[in-house]
């Protein structure tokens, strides 16, 4: 037997979830299949109460939300949780815009969204590796300066072939990703550059504005994207310890 599921989400505390509860009243929702929480929506992965309407639906049932921006922020969350719902055989009522998943016309609409997502972040990716590449040419920091006395040392304990990278790191006084970056220098710059990228697309601006990150000044959890782009703090790159 099929159901109508709501959701609805405030960004604070302060704000009134009746409005939206009323209006998923409205639309034939039960006021116990309604899942409401007062919580910030820019990422669906701190929402509990979304988790558990999600895991809820069963096939044949219609989730129903008030407005789009009470479901997700941004496209691809959207399209996450669109994702979500479809793989569990129900639909998405978006009651301000008129959109029905379960239409021919609301799986357009979300199809056409998704390529558009799509079509962004490749524009995204382009603009943000040309922006690195240019950056290196102007001479553009790369890392951690180097070291000569501390260089020579890694290089002299590899070239006796007696030593792992680990124990060179810990000889050297450095960490492995240094050893690895003065032993070879060709492939760590292209690693580099492509750490680079990834961190000035998440962080949401181009290279030269403030601080540089790097594994030898590691930045404190808890950055804010607004520290980054004013150069009070940096965010580490995937996958550098």
């Amino acid at each position: 037997m099929s159901h109508l599921v709501g959701y609805h989400r405030v960004s604070h505390t302060s704000q009134c979830l009746e409005l939206g509860r009323e209006a998923l009243l409205k639309a034939g929702v039960p006021e116990e299949r309604i899942y409401a929480e007062k919580i910030s929506g820019k990422s669906k992965d701190n929402r509990p109460e979304l988790k558990a309407m999600l895991k809820s639906l069963r096939e044949g049932d219609e989730c129903v939300v008030h407005k789009l921006d009470r479901l997700a922020r941004n496209a691809q969350d959207l399209l996450t949780i669109v994702e979500s719902i479809t793989n569990a055989g129900a639909s998405l009522n978006i009651l301000d815009l008129g959109i029905n998943t379960g239409t021919p016309v609301g799986k357009m609409i979300i199809t056409v969204l998704g390529a558009v997502s799509e079509l962004e972040r490749s524009y995204i990716n382009d603009r943000t590796r040309l922006g690195v590449q240019r950056y290196i040419e102007k001479g553009g920091k790369m890392g951690p300066k180097p070291k000569s006395k501390r260089d020579k040392k890694i290089k002299a304990l590899a070239a006796g072939g007696q030593h792992s990278w680990a124990e060179i790191a810990e000889d050297a006084g450095c960490s492995k990703q240094t050893v690895y970056r003065v032993l070879s220098p060709e492939k760590a710059e292209k690693h580099r550059e492509a750490d680079m990228t990834r961190y000035y697309k998440k962080a949401g601006k181009m290279p030269g504005k403030g601080k540089t990150p790097t594994s030898a000044n590691p930045p404190k959890r808890g950055t804010t994207t607004m520290e980054v782009s004013e150069g009070r703090a940096t965010k580490p790159y995937p996958g550098v310890n």
